[in-house]
Parts: structure tokens; C-alpha cells; sequence
């Protein structure tokens, strides 16, 4: 199952995620929680690979699963 998102017909997953990024840097969220967007948005498109220059579209639930998957088998960050 594909991802909908309205008025995205155009957009690949990485133009609409760094956008959805200044979006949230405009609603003045803080700098902690801006870090950790940053950060969650650049491990997923590392995660899509190539798939994040294809249309957002093209980004399946599946994907998110994986993704969200991935990171919970990791467990909680740790700091040394």
C-alpha cells in the first residue's frame, strides 16, 4: 500500500522530508527536538536509499515498517 499525501504529487520523499524539516523549524519548535527530527529524517532516507530521490509515492507502508523495525531492534540510544 502506497502512502497518500495530498498536494505531493510531485515531490520526491527527500524534497518533501527536508521541507516538512523547515516546516517544523518555522513553528519554532525546540532546538533538542528540531536535532532529533533532523536526525530521524536522515537515518530514513539512508534507510530508502535510492528511493528517497523517487517520488514520494513511491514510499510504501512497508518501508516505514522496516524503518520503525529496524530501530526498535536497535533498543534505546545509549550514552557512554
Amino acid at each position: 500500500r502506497q502512502l497518500g499525501v495530498a498536494g505531493t504529487e510531485h515531490l520526491t520523499a527527500r524534497s518533501w522530508l527536508n521541507q516538512w524539516i523547515e516546516d517544523k523549524r518555522s513553528e519554532k519548535v525546540s532546538e533538542r527536538t528540531l536535532l532529533k527530527y533532523e536526525q530521524i529524517v536522515r537515518e530514513f532516507l539512508a534507510h530508502l536509499g535510492n528511493k528517497a530521490d523517487e517520488m514520494l509515492s513511491q514510499v510504501a507502508d512497508a518501508d516505514l515498517k522496516a524503518f520503525y523495525e529496524a530501530h526498535v531492534d536497535q533498543g534505546p540510544e545509549r550514552t557512554a
